[in-house]
């Protein structure tokens, strides 16, 4: 069991992981998810056991306009992917947490959780190491395990946004350690 770097390859077992477990009105098209890799190959990570994924998460780097256009839904996630900020040069970045997810249906779910949750910090951590000021990390959390993993890390529910006819709460931080 390793975590890893995501790769356009890993993308139709992500998507079929995403779509099997999220509502139908947050599923990402592939050639999104493609088009995101584009700009910013790093921001997917994937846990992978047996060459099987079996969860991921990802963070997008974004100016703090746009971020902040997300996080008030004012702006549809689907629609980031011109907006994703590449790691070539130090910045100041806003990270969107836009999914974590392992597959619920398997046995072995806890040790997946433990391990790709574990890989969070050292991923920011690495990202800090190459120079990227890290200003706030938020996200919009569609279910239950979703939230309790957003407190886990230490973030506090700032908001709520409406989206289909439901409401879902934006958590954010400055930091997670």
């Amino acid at each position: 069991m390793k975590v890893r770097k995501g790769l356009n390859s890993d993308i139709r077992e992500v998507l079929q992981l995403e779509y099997r477990l999220y509502p139908e009105q947050w599923h990402i098209p592939e050639e999104i998810i493609r088009k995101v890799l584009a700009r910013n190959g790093e921001v997917i990570r994937v846990l992978e056991t047996n060459g099987v994924l079996k969860g991921h998460y990802a963070f997008l780097p974004l100016e703090k306009d746009v971020y902040e256009k997300v996080l008030h839904g004012t702006l549809d996630e689907k629609e980031l992917a011109d907006y994703i900020v590449d790691y070539k040069e130090p910045k100041d970045i806003y990270l969107y947490w836009t999914t974590v997810m392992v597959d619920t249906e398997d046995t072995n779910r806890s040790q997946f959780s433990k391990c790709l949750l574990n890989d969070i910090p050292l991923y920011l951590k690495s990202l800090q190491k190459r120079g990227m000021n890290i200003m706030e990390i938020g996200g919009i959390f569609i279910s239950d395990n979703g939230v309790r993993v957003a407190q886990r890390f230490g973030m506090l529910q700032t908001g709520t946004i409406y989206y289909t006819g439901k409401s879902y709460p934006v958590y954010r931080t400055d930091a997670i350690h």
